[in-house]
């Protein structure tokens, strides 16, 4: 038996993705052109017990920024007291969320998300993933574009490009509520 928190193996388990991330942002020469910003982590939990032993601990070991309903299940965003280490900075964000009856019962990480640090400059990172031949699937909209890019085909482990950071969008959600 192991000594460690929900949290901790969280952690543990988010570190062990990264790498796929680091390999993606730098084969594609996305690290500094335009200059990219990590944004949050996505976990989505396999089962509402593991959601709720994860949302205990991180309710000690975090700020609870936003709480939703989203699709049928429950969502929360903290902000970490901490931060996770990637290649092009510091995660300060986790966003957690339970399955839903269409989830395979398995626990992982389903995103990171990234924003550009020029909001203007989301569109030369699309000309960067065009000129790469990535596949990207494009949602949100002209108001809020977001691209989602499968970074590992056995995982689908993906990368998410929003034009500005998530908590903005919360924040504009409370503002006109």
């Amino acid at each position: 038996m192991n000594n460690y928190s929900p949290w901790e193996l969280l952690e543990k388990e988010a570190r062990q993705i990264l790498p796929l991330f680091s390999a993606y942002i730098y084969t594609r020469q996305l690290r500094d052109r335009p200059r990219l910003m990590a944004d949050h982590l996505c976990y989505v939990c396999g089962t509402t017990e593991q959601y709720q032993l994860l949302f205990n601990d991180l309710s000690q070991r975090a700020t609870l920024v936003s709480e939703e309903i989203i699709s049928g299940k429950r969502v929360v965003y903290f902000r970490l007291h901490g931060r996770i280490e990637s290649c092009i900075g510091d995660i300060l964000y986790i966003e957690l969320a339970e399955p839903n009856a269409c989830d395979n019962k398995k626990s992982a990480f389903t995103h990171i998300e990234v924003y550009p640090a020029d909001q203007k400059h989301i569109y030369s990172i699309v000309d960067v993933l065009t000129h790469n031949q990535d596949t990207f699937t494009f949602t949100g909209g002209v108001s809020s574009p977001q691209y989602d890019i499968v970074i590992d085909q056995s995982s689908g482990f993906t990368l998410r490009i929003r034009e500005r950071p998530f908590i903005e969008k919360i924040n504009t959600a409370r503002e006109s509520t």
